[in-house]
């Protein structure tokens, strides 16, 4: 069961995210809404962050990493449909290539400026090459 719960009308969600680099940039699933997301999900009951990394890679793009760099926590705050509050552990991961399934594309650090990513500040650590950010609050309210 995933770690989403719906408390006094606003959604509770833990997630993982893995910012993973490729040689040729990140890779990002195109939502179909009109923005892209890093490879994630949501962290399952008595499943660690760790844990759901390695289960969210294999299940998305069917690889396996064993080494991952944590990066930060973010709070996100967002509306979709509902109000959201998200917990977000980010992991970095590093692999020369992946095979990658549909709706799954490579951003660089150039390319991805013309790209909508959610969260925003996922964007910005590829940009400035900033990665090591520790606590980060984001209120995106799209």
């Amino acid at each position: 069961m995933d770690l989403s719960i719906l408390i006094e009308g606003v959604k509770l969600n833990i997630r993982v995210t893995i910012l993973l680099e490729t040689k040729k940039g990140f890779v990002f699933q195109n939502t179909g809404n009109g923005f892209f997301f890093p490879v994630g999900g949501r962290i399952k009951i008595n499943e660690t962050s760790i844990e759901a990394a390695k289960r969210e890679l294999q299940e998305e793009l069917n690889i396996e990493i064993e080494k991952f760099e944590y990066i930060a926590t973010l709070e996100n705050f967002f509306i979709e449909k509902t109000l959201f509050h998200e917990i977000n552990i980010i992991y970095y991961a590093k692999m020369d290539e992946v095979d990658l399934p549909k709706d799954f594309y490579i951003y660089n650090d150039k390319n991805i400026r013309d790209v909508v990513i959610k969260p925003e500040c996922i964007k910005n650590m590829i940009i400035n090459k900033k990665f090591n950010q520790g606590h980060v609050i984001e209120k995106d309210y799209w």
